[in-house]
């Protein structure tokens, strides 16, 4: 049975959200790795390769790290929401689409096992995600009608 055939109550389903963001982040993170290497590994020269992730860094440390943070409470926030949970899911499904893109990019080059866990991760998110969303969608359609 489907997710959005349940009849759950709102404590599991932001049990069900929380999760779900939780096994998007590994998939998130080692996307953001290999696109930040990727930029690296393109320059051709050790020297330039240390000089893009140094800039990078040097980005990252006072911005990014408080986007990140930023981005991740809101999403935790608008999942605990009710009315704004259907939002987060939207925003977790596309996090878990683009790291399976970039996790697939990757694998196309060379595969390996751990590969495979991230996509598992990521494509279970994916799933619990839109269970959800789709869940939201046919209560407010049938509560339309």
């Amino acid at each position: 049975m489907a997710i959005e055939g349940m009849n759950l109550s709102p404590a599991v389903r932001s049990s069900l959200y929380l999760l779900s963001l939780v096994l998007v982040l590994p998939g998130v993170g080692l996307g953001a790795a290999c696109l930040v290497f990727g930029n690296g590994i393109v320059t051709n020269s050790l020297s330039s390769f240390f000089g893009v992730l140094l800039d990078t860094g040097a980005f990252l440390l006072p911005w990014g790290l408080l986007i990140c943070f930023v981005a991740l409470v809101a999403l935790v926030i608008g999942g605990l929401i009710p009315r704004l949970r259907w939002l987060a899911s939207f925003c977790v499904v596309g996090l878990a689409m683009l790291s399976c893109i970039v996790v697939l990019i990757l694998a196309t080059v060379n595969f390996s096992p751990e590969h495979l866990l991230v996509l598992v991760l990521a494509m279970s998110s994916a799933l619990l995600s839109g269970g959800l969303q789709l869940g939201f969608c046919r209560r407010t359609f049938e509560r339309k009608l």
